[in-house]
């Protein structure tokens, strides 16, 4: 449990005080209670993701398979290979995607910890879509084996991340520019 998460545990429990708060100047409740809120949404929608991921894998599995035994098609090691690589992208995805960077608070004041709250939210957020641009990779050359139509999906991996990069601009998301205003208002109450 990183130094953040025992802080919100403590919070939530009433019981941060001076002497066990490493965020010795922070008592606005109203900026942890923002900032566990986000983490919980974040955590929820990494979830709700996954749960997709996982269950479009499996239920596109299952059919092709369903199809492939009323159609006497043999399974090859391609498809083998295809559906370790795509069962791969999602455990990949998972992992990664709970990677959470902590925020250093030791002899930290309010203002500087919520700065640096502000650039670990905006790296984390370029961090997922990162590991999303690698997941969807990964899950159409598995598809690609898969069907033994590699070329076709490789094609369509280019295009569809291509375009993914260049509309996805993290820092224009409406959930991440809603809560930075909110974290700048409060950095500017604070001084």
């Amino acid at each position: 449990m990183d130094l953040f998460e025992q802080y919100q545990k403590d919070w939530k429990d009433g019981k941060a005080n001076q002497d066990s708060n490493p965020l010795l100047n922070l008592k606005n409740k109203e900026i942890m209670d923002q900032l566990i809120r986000y983490e919980q949404e974040e955590t929820r929608a990494i979830k709700k993701g996954v749960i997709g991921g996982a269950a479009g894998i499996f239920i596109g599995l299952v059919g092709a398979l369903i199809g492939m035994k009323l159609g006497n098609v043999p399974i090859t090691p391609q498809m083998i290979a295809g559906i370790v690589v795509m069962l791969f992208s999602l455990l990949f995805s998972v992992y990664n995607m709970h990677q959470k960077e902590q925020i250093l608070t030791a002899n930290q004041n309010s203002t500087t910890y919520l700065q640096e709250a502000k650039e670990k939210l905006i790296a984390r957020k370029l961090k997922i879509k990162k590991h999303y641009m690698i997941y969807i990779v990964l899950l159409m050359i598995g598809m690609g084996l898969f069907t033994t139509m590699l070329p076709y999906f490789i094609f369509a991996t280019i295009v569809v991340v291509g375009l993914l990069y260049t509309i996805w601009d993290v820092e224009k998301d409406p959930h991440l520019v809603k809560h930075l205003s909110e974290l700048d208002q409060r950095i500017s109450d604070l001084k």
